[in-house]
């Protein structure tokens, strides 16, 4: 297992700044997924540290040693792209076995490493076949094991997933992150897709613009971002604006249904703020006519949820209820949310 650490990594071209001064620190075995918009840094971050591109300013270092100045040949990372750059001419176990071929590694220990890594992905039987005789998922596998067979100290993926579908993406995030805990890799991995990165990470670093706004495990990066920006990076928000108001000795934010108590410190009665409420956090209860809080404006069906757009006061809230009765629209309904489930954003991080 290997440490990473990334002090003051800066890069940039020619009218743009790829990567603004990166701190980040990875633990030996720990995967940390960088999610992000195109063009926020996330793969020039990763050719960085694999030698492909030359960094600025700044240092890479591996469990404590600068390797900044070392070739991509001496860093021993491996890198799986999106796409999968398979040789079609070659079989899958020849695929496999070509960096080892290149390095001059003997043919005894090709074929026992190879036979190994055609385990470690699960296509021992499919080694005589060619790429086009494989599903995307299998490709991808066969992509990653050429990787694993190196040996790596860090494994790097870049979108890896992107050209599969909604059902082998899944199954292939559920596989990477088994095959990463069994082997204990030092992981980096690249998504701009939301649930991939909360599924697969142990922490989350969101980026934009070539900065890092946050760093944290994933249920601290939904329930408590930051600001506005991350919380929109991660996740359906409802990002109210309202007024702290006084609550007897305590505080709370008005949200359109009633004022809410403040669990945050350090804001005073009529500071503007923007409310972050996840749409599961809120409970609605139908009522009669003109005994609730607001009313739905419209529904949409989405499998283990129904998504209502409901009207309370001056604001517009997304709402995600179980349930098998669907609500009709016009439907006045009560508005209840748990206070530990609003966070507040000061002026300063209400720009989304």
């Amino acid at each position: 297992m290997t440490s990473v650490a990334l002090q003051g990594l800066a890069k940039s071209f020619p009218g743009a700044t790829a990567l603004a001064g990166i701190d980040l620190t990875i633990a030996p075995g720990e995967l940390v997924t960088l999610l992000g918009p195109s063009g926020c840094g996330k793969s020039t971050m990763l050719r960085l540290i694999a030698g492909l591109d030359e960094r600025d300013q700044g240092a890479i270092l591996f469990d404590g040693h600068d390797i900044s100045g070392l070739e991509v040949s001496e860093r021993n990372v491996g890198l799986v792209f999106q796409r999968y750059a398979l040789f079609p001419h070659m079989t899958v176990r020849r695929n496999i076995a070509f960096g080892l071929r290149v390095r001059g590694t003997p043919d005894t220990e090709v074929n026992s490493r190879v036979n190994e890594a055609l385990d470690t992905v699960q296509l021992g039987e499919l080694g005589e076949r060619f790429p086009h005789q494989l599903s995307g998922g299998q490709m991808q596998r066969v992509a990653l094991a050429r990787t694993l067979i190196t040996r790596p100290r860090l494994l790097m993926l870049d979108e890896p997933f992107a050209a599969l579908d909604a059902d082998l993406r899944r199954q292939m995030r559920s596989f990477v992150r088994d095959l990463q805990q069994r082997l204990g890799l030092t992981t980096i991995f690249v998504t701009h897709d939301q649930a991939e990165a909360m599924e697969i990470s142990d922490r989350i670093a969101v980026m934009q613009a070539g900065r890092i706004l946050q760093v944290d495990q994933p249920e601290t990066i939904y329930h408590r971002p930051v600001s506005a920006v991350v919380a929109r990076m991660t996740g359906e928000a409802n990002l109210v604006p309202g007024s702290v108001v006084g609550l007897g000795d305590a505080l709370g934010v008005e949200l359109g249904f009633g004022p809410v108590p403040l669990r945050q410190n350090g804001f005073t009665p009529g500071t503007k703020v923007l409310s972050l409420i996840r749409p599961e956090a809120i409970a609605i209860t139908p009522v009669d006519p003109g005994d609730g809080h607001g009313a739905i404006q419209s529904s949409a069906f989405m499998g283990q949820s129904i998504r209502y757009s409901i009207t309370a006061g001056p604001n517009t809230f997304l709402v995600d209820a179980v349930s098998t009765r669907r609500l009709v629209d016009g439907q006045s309904v009560l508005m209840r949310v748990d206070p530990a489930h609003v966070s507040v954003f000061p002026p300063a991080n209400n720009q989304a």
